[in-house]
């Protein structure tokens, strides 16, 4: 009697557990990365569905060989970010939803979820997405393997090549002037790295929204460019607004990550520099633990880094690149600098209110400086990328030396600045206010 309760017991635990497998998995290669669909569990609880590829079908015999490329949230075909700036709220009756073929009539929707992976060889592959069951106390990954389910059996040829931006949405109208119109594109930073594209993430994929806004004046032959960088609690399509020059198109840049555990509507922004490799990007919150190893990798400036090459690539007859600049305040002004001062021979001029020239500095006379010894946004850069006591490496080649810079030597950007002593910078606009009770001096 007791051998049959236990497989009783046994067989409802595995029933639960082979409930929670995901539908109509799909798979195609684009432009360096291959996009891989499915059909969400409905009610499904728990944060988030799992990717694994190997080279041939992925089956409960071989699971366990496969290479497990990451986890995505559950609702990540959702265009949070992009609903957040242009509606003011996550999700509204008209919501955005990812589009990932370039035609924003064709979006996903709540039904679906959805994951890029960046190809690294060429080769074929599967993949297969799993999902977090009820078993005993609490949640378990549940890695039963069903083919055509949550399995592909068709595998995908991938080929390394430049990865695209995809548009999202176009013909927005922007609040300060409605004859400007703003289109906004998406791209799929992984943290699988190629010849062609850096590393961007340390989790499997992040949406990576940003806004261009195209010159109304199509007599001038080829338009100067800027990008612009917001400071702490923007967005990318708010930021698009106030600065309007004729023969001028606008690059509306995006700092977004999808933890909420500081900003519940907002999430968090990587102060446009990047995090440690370590860093648990979905979980930190103010209490986590400083990293002491592991290398905080510039994320951020190489998807920027990237944005700019894939604009001058996809509008060469459009964009003058002698007259591509930096706009950025606050925060933002990181964006802005370090394009200035890592790629000097491809930025005109910059412009930047409220800087922060060097996170070194940690005792303002200004008592309430958020970046003094125990300033909130101390404590949250420390979080990110480690105390400026440990100084852990980054990967930001020396301008004028081998190696790589400590995060906080390239941080203090006198230090950058007396690398480029013999270097042409772009011309530097700089504003700073002496009431300035966050940034300081």
């Amino acid at each position: 009697m007791k051998k049959l309760l236990l497989l009783a017991a046994l067989f409802s635990i595995t029933l639960g557990a082979s409930s929670q497998i995901v539908t109509g998995i799909k798979a195609e290669y684009h432009h360096g990365q291959t996009f891989v669909t499915w059909k969400v569990i409905p009610n499904y609880t728990y944060r988030f569905y799992y990717v694994y590829r190997y080279d041939s079908p992925i089956t409960d015999a071989n699971k366990n060989s496969a290479t497990y490329m990451g986890k995505v949230l559950e609702n990540f075909s959702l265009n949070y970010f992009l609903n957040l700036g242009i509606f003011g709220g996550p999700i509204v009756k008209d919501s955005f939803y990812m589009v990932i073929n370039n035609d924003p009539w064709t979006q996903l929707d709540s039904t679906d979820g959805f994951i890029a992976v960046t190809c690294t060889k060429e080769k074929t592959y599967y993949y297969a997405v799993t999902a977090d069951s009820t078993v005993g106390a609490g949640p378990l990954e549940n890695k039963r393997m069903v083919p055509a389910s949550n399995a592909t059996t068709t595998g995908i040829a991938e080929h390394v090549a430049p990865i695209e931006a995809y548009l999202q949405v176009t013909g927005i109208p922007l609040e300060d002037n409605a004859n400007l119109l703003y289109d906004g594109y998406c791209m799929f930073g992984t943290n699988q790295k190629t010849e062609y594209t850096p590393l961007m993430a340390n989790e499997a994929c992040f949406a990576n929204n940003f806004g261009l806004i195209k010159d109304l004046d199509f007599s001038t032959p080829k338009n100067a460019c800027t990008f612009f960088f917001y400071g702490g609690g923007g967005n990318a399509f708010d930021n698009a607004n106030g600065t309007n020059v004729d023969a001028m198109w606008k690059v509306s840049m995006e700092d977004d990550l999808p933890n909420f555990n500081w900003d519940a509507l907002g999430g968090e922004n990587t102060k446009w520099i990047g995090y440690n490799e370590n860093f648990d990007v979905y979980n930190a919150n103010q209490f986590s633990a400083f990293p002491t190893t592991g290398i905080d990798r510039t994320y951020t400036i190489a998807r920027v880094k990237w944005t700019l090459d894939w604009v001058k690539r996809e509008f060469p007859n459009d964009i003058d690149t002698t007259q591509i600049a930096m706009q950025g305040s606050s925060n933002g002004c990181t964006g802005a600098l370090t394009m200035a001062y890592l790629y000097p021979d491809l930025i005109s001029a910059v412009d930047v209110t409220n800087a922060k020239f060097n996170v070194e500095y940690l005792g303002d006379p200004n008592k309430k400086c958020k970046w003094n010894a125990n300033g909130t946004s101390r404590n949250r850069a420390n979080i990110y990328l480690g105390e400026q006591a440990t100084n852990l490496q980054s990967d930001i080649p020396k301008i004028k030396d081998v190696g790589y810079y400590g995060l906080y030597d390239f941080a203090n950007f006198n230090n950058l600045i007396q690398d480029n002593k013999y270097n042409s910078l772009p011309v530097i606009f700089v504003t700073s206010g002496k009431s300035d009770d966050v940034t300081c001096w």
